[in-house]
């Protein structure tokens, strides 16, 4: 639900469920919520410009999202950081983190190029292009 931060009132409700994450695209024009379906919306209006499948290779439900830089990816985390194509959702790329907690994911560093990925025991960076491992 997105409030007038001077009145507190509602302005627009974009989902009935209730979710622990979402993200703001860097121009500001879109949100993206996570879960078991990935939902894109536009601001503005709040009309929903698609949505796609999170669960399709992991079984969780999705809490972490971030945006690219530049707008073009979206990275969600569990013990799986998933790189999407923020206009299709289609799958850049994945890779498993093998720790015993959920993966918090941020895209930025290096013109987007890197994202950086983090749970109570670790910070690992890969880069966003090949999924190869830079420095943890």
């Amino acid at each position: 639900m997105m409030l007038d931060l001077k009145s507190g009132e509602a302005i627009r409700e974009f989902a009935k469920s209730s979710y622990k994450g979402f993200a703001i695209s860097p121009d500001q024009q879109r949100l993206f919520l996570p879960g078991g379906r990935g939902r894109i919306f536009r601001i503005s209006d709040g009309e929903l410009l698609f949505e796609f499948d999170l669960q399709r290779e992991t079984s969780k439900w999705i809490e972490v999202a971030a945006w690219s830089p530049d707008g073009r990816f979206l990275a969600t985390g569990d013990d799986v950081v998933s790189i999407y194509h923020a206009d299709t959702g289609h799958l850049a790329r994945r890779w498993t983190i093998k720790v015993e907690n959920e993966v918090g994911a941020i895209i930025g560093g290096e013109h987007g190029r890197r994202v950086y990925c983090s749970n109570p025991h670790q910070v690992q960076v890969r880069d966003v292009t090949t999924g190869v491992l830079l420095a943890a």
